[in-house]
């Protein structure tokens, strides 16, 4: 049996609108334990800063700790990384109770992470969830509500089209709550986009990728880790506002990153 204070994983039954639920995607398979041991390294370190030029410790993880709370909700969780350095800068007492969800296909995942937060964050009620980020959480979580969620370096990741991709923000929207939630998140855009001066974003004309991010661009691509040459920032915000009253986004080189508030009781038609 687990630790009282962590939770049983729990496997989504299949929700036909979505199809059938795939515990192995070329995306989750290539998260092996030998690679997690280098992904904050390469990933949120290498390839942040030289590749995308969107460095972690500037930009994503300041963006985590600003809207983290109490109780969070964390779509595609990686190695644990964000909640583990979040919960180090959280101004709140040390005992204090905190609850967190996490929510991956990826098993070897989900075990990185939620090792890494109870090591280090005792304090911390860890649920962990075994399923994709495009579906509502199963009981006894269907109906929970959270003060914070985040989505970072997931969306890239996701089969599309990206119609089907921004379901992770209908998602968010259900269980995000309703007056002082708050859902955020980054994801890997296939190339640079700007904005005009009637504040849309349009493509970065001359503008090409680095010799590092187009190596990895068409790398990841190929073999499935990423999923991500139709994806734009026009349609995520687009999809954003379809969800949320209020929505913010912006642009550090090659990541679009969003904070999102006051989900809507009704999505507007895409």
């Amino acid at each position: 049996m687990p630790p009282p204070n962590e939770r049983t994983i729990l496997i989504v039954p299949d929700r036909p609108e979505y199809g059938a639920l795939e515990l192995e995607t070329p995306g989750t398979k290539a998260y092996t334990p030998r690679l997690l041991r280098l992904y904050d390294w390469f990933v949120l370190g290498f390839s942040n800063k030289y590749a995308w030029k969107c460095p972690t410790h500037e930009h994503l993880l300041p963006l985590w700790v600003k809207n983290f709370t109490e109780n969070h909700l964390d779509l595609g969780v990686g190695t644990g990384y964000f909640p583990d350095n979040g919960y180090f800068q959280d101004p709140c007492p040390f005992n204090e109770p905190r609850e967190l969800t996490l929510v991956d296909l990826n098993m070897y995942c989900l075990q990185m992470a939620r090792s890494r937060v109870k090591i280090n964050h005792p304090n911390v009620e860890v649920h962990i969830v075994q399923t994709t980020a495009t579906r509502y959480l199963p009981a006894p979580r269907a109906s929970a509500r959270y003060s914070s969620i985040s989505i970072f370096y997931l969306l890239h990741c996701l089969p599309g089209p990206i119609e089907r991709k921004v379901h992770v923000f209908d998602v968010a929207r259900h269980h995000l709550c309703p007056t002082k939630g708050v859902a955020m998140g980054a994801t890997i855009l296939p190339k640079y986009w700007e904005k005009n001066a009637d504040g849309e974003y349009v493509p970065v004309k001359g503008k090409w990728l680095n010799p590092i991010a187009a190596v990895l661009m068409r790398f990841y691509n190929w073999n499935g880790t990423f999923n991500n040459w139709e994806d734009t920032p026009v349609f995520y915000e687009r999809a954003l506002k379809s969800y949320f009253e209020v929505v913010e986004t912006r642009i550090v080189g090659l990541v679009f990153i969003f904070e999102a508030r006051k989900p809507r009781h009704r999505p507007l038609p895409l």
